[in-house]
């Protein structure tokens, strides 16, 4: 079993937050209560297209907790080092900003959480 998950915890409004941030553009966000939602999810269940479901629902409002199990395997037993989300948001969101950003550098004046650390590369890693 392999429990794979970010080095740092994001509530959904930090989520929220940063897609703002890196769009340059407002995204709207209402709090629905989870019962109304629900009630909702068993409607659009029904429709010929897939909306969302009451699991669907049921899962947004569980905390995703990393296991403390001793033989629940991590990034770290795989030799990966995961990034945070602001190292690698904006490269799959960036199309989805208004024109006049389209063209803007990947990381903003000033923001220095975008930088990651340079790759190490050995000589024997190098084919002629």
């Amino acid at each position: 079993t392999y429990d794979l998950y970010n080095p740092k915890e994001y509530t959904r409004k930090e989520v929220i937050d940063l897609v703002q941030f890196l769009l340059h553009d407002r995204v709207w966000h209402v709090n629905v209560p989870t019962s109304l939602l629900r009630a909702v999810s068993r409607i659009a269940d029904m429709l010929p297209f897939h909306y969302t479901s009451p699991h669907e629902v049921d899962l947004m409002s569980v905390d995703d907790v990393p296991s403390e199990d001793p033989s629940v395997h991590t990034f770290a037993d795989l030799g990966i080092q995961p990034h945070t989300l602001e190292l690698a948001a904006l490269q799959y969101i960036r199309h989805y900003r208004p024109p006049q950003h389209e063209e803007d550098p990947m990381e903003p004046a000033g923001y220095k959480a975008f930088r990651k650390p340079p790759v190490p590369v050995s000589n024997k890693d190098i084919v002629a």
